[in-house]
């Protein structure tokens, strides 16, 4: 049973709540043991879950090609081997174009050796893929093939999502993704052949038991609603959102009842809409232990990949090591991939945040909508995060890129964020969430830390003034 009034008071001290009577939630029982997610050879697509709204076409800016792990299989080393790459490119011609790849999943146990400048051996200076132009799209590496797209196996059916690390997500200027799913049919089968990406599990823990995955959908059905609210300001969506996930947090189950979360839901987020509705959006004290958490989380987006520090070698260490210090200490500069400049940290709490109407605030709801629309904010998919912890993050992501907004718009020497800045920042954390799926236990603690709803809510707070702070964080 849920008392729904008590739990709503508890955690804003409103009496707007009263009048709820205790509902029972529809929980599947508890099991007796976490039991991890199995890997199938090629999961069943039952269904493939497309946003309607899902539009991405491919710019090419070269940003894919640069920087980024290409990782491919043995199969795909073998058709690449059949090719005489000098004879069609003569500028390739005695180069390494592969190399092992030692942090590969399944069977991606090669990657592209990237030269100097970060980029592709066969991207060409017109940011072509040589690959592409002389043998079609189909003979590219399966992960090139997929990029920005993102799949999620789950009992409700296959969602499909966009890593916003590419220029063409963040634009959305291009045909519908649903307009012709055979492709992506195809491809997601290909990419569980060489991947082995398990599917999420049955149910999913909330609170204190598992909800069902039908249930799991009727409470991301109402955070898209509200995310979708344009009477409230973006900020207090995502505050709506964080309300919610805290009293699931604090719900305690016992009988299962047919529909009666829909019934809660029903009742809650709209009375959770009208609270941030009326509510300030003031600026909070952030803690210490909160700032502290957040730079070196901000680190993290600087590094942009996890290699345990046991494994680097010596000047590696002492270099990371500077760098942690400079983030905690907000002190010094760094030179951050895609930023226009080297970025001088102390400068950054200096700038106002990005104006977000109205094309600023459609950006937001877009990327805050897609990935909680991709499901991979928690689980296998989100930092081995729960559920709730995962719609922490995506407050932890807005303050994040509203960061990485400010750090571009002082590189340019610019007093205020603009929507380029904004665009600059989410490429740049996006890269994170992208491609870091595994991290070190420091930085899991810290995810921990600070994806709890009420410090998540409290970092959106503190970004969410777009005047510049007087302290920092």
């Amino acid at each position: 049973m849920v008392d729904c009034g008590g739990l709503l008071s508890r955690c804003t001290g409103s009496n707007l709540y009263q009048g709820f009577e205790s509902l029972p939630l529809r929980f599947a029982p508890a099991p007796a043991r976490v039991v991890a997610p199995r890997a199938l050879p090629v999961p069943m697509m039952h269904r493939l879950e497309i946003h309607p709204a899902h539009r991405f076409a491919c710019t090419q800016c070269g940003k894919c090609c640069r920087d980024w792990t290409i990782s491919f299989s043995d199969d795909e080393k073998q058709d690449l081997e059949k090719q005489d790459w000098g004879a069609h490119f003569p500028e390739l011609t005695g180069r390494t174009l592969w190399e092992p790849n030692p942090g590969g999943r399944g069977a991606l146990k090669w990657r592209m050796k990237l030269g100097e400048n970060g980029a592709c051996p066969f991207l060409d200076p017109q940011n072509r893929c040589r690959i592409h132009s002389k043998f079609g799209g189909r003979a590219k590496p399966l992960v090139c093939r997929a990029f920005p797209i993102t799949f999620a196996d789950t009992p409700e059916g296959t969602f499909v999502g966009s890593s916003f690390n590419c220029p063409g997500a963040v634009h959305a200027d291009g045909p519908l993704v649903a307009g012709d799913p055979k492709d992506l049919v195809t491809l997601h089968q290909d990419l569980h052949r060489i991947a082995a990406i398990p599917p999420y599990p049955e149910t999913v823990a909330v609170g204190g038991g598992n909800l069902t995955w039908t249930d799991v959908q009727r409470i991301q059905v109402s955070l898209q609603d509200l995310l979708a609210d344009v009477s409230l300001p973006l900020p207090k969506r995502l505050l709506a959102c964080l309300r919610v996930a805290d009293i699931l947090s604090a719900v305690r189950m016992e009988t299962p009842a047919e529909d009666r979360l829909k019934q809660i839901l029903e009742i809650m987020v709209p009375v959770l809409r009208e609270l941030e509705r009326a509510a300030a959006l003031d600026r909070p004290a952030l803690g210490f232990a909160e700032r502290v958490l957040f730079r070196q989380l901000l680190g993290m987006f600087y590094l942009r990949e996890y290699i345990p520090y046991r494994r680097l070698p010596f000047a590696q260490r002492l270099r990371a090591t500077a760098t942690g210090y400079r983030f905690l200490f907000q002190r010094g500069t760094v030179t951050a991939t895609g930023m226009p400049a080297p970025v001088a940290l102390a400068a950054v709490r200096r700038v106002g945040g990005p104006a977000l109407e109205p094309e600023g605030s459609a950006l937001w709801e877009r990327y805050l909508r897609t990935k909680l629309w991709g499901q991979g904010i928690f689980s296998h998919l989100g930092f081995q995060l729960s559920f709730v912890h995962g719609i922490g993050l995506l407050g932890v992501a807005y303050a994040a890129i509203s960061w990485w907004a400010r750090a571009s718009a002082s590189a340019r020497g610019a007093p205020t964020a603009v929507l380029e800045d904004l665009e600059r920042g989410m490429q740049y954390v996006d890269y994170t969430f992208a491609g870091m799926r595994t991290i070190g236990p420091y930085y899991q603690i810290v995810l921990q830390s600070l994806t709890t709803p009420a410090t998540a809510a409290r970092l959106v707070r503190w970004f969410g003034d777009p005047t510049p702070p007087e302290g920092r964080a």
